[in-house]
């Protein structure tokens, strides 16, 4: 007897393990088309000089040594990091000083979370 609910609870986990995958399946082929692909495509590409028209030529380590000794750069490099910091203040710290400051009693904090 339980033999039989064991093979049951089985056959029943199979089927929604299919299922299951059904539904994963198309979220894991285009995070691996379209981002784990391209991902390591680049790095690949990173290795060689190629122009799209003539054959790719491997320079191996020379395109990471051109970006390095290069000033405009670090430049870039800062400029990156500083949109990245002004963007998480804006987007993540003062939403949550705005939520925090909802949270308490304020007049007119009603219509803020109602309205958001």
């Amino acid at each position: 007897m339980k033999n039989k609910i064991k093979n049951k609870m089985s056959a029943m986990f199979q089927k929604e393990s299919f299922w299951a995958w059904v539904f994963v399946l198309p979220a894991f082929l285009g995070t691996l088309i379209f981002i784990i692909v391209p991902i390591f495509a680049s790095f690949g590409l990173s290795f060689v000089d190629w122009n799209l028209i003539s054959k790719p030529k491997i320079v191996g380590l020379e395109n990471y040594t051109g970006l390095f000794n290069d000033p405009v750069f670090y430049q870039v490099l800062w400029n990156t990091l500083y949109y990245a910091l002004i963007t998480a203040i804006f987007s993540i710290i003062l939403p949550l000083i705005l939520a925090v400051a909802l949270n308490g009693k304020i007049k007119g904090s009603g219509f803020f979370k109602t309205a958001y």
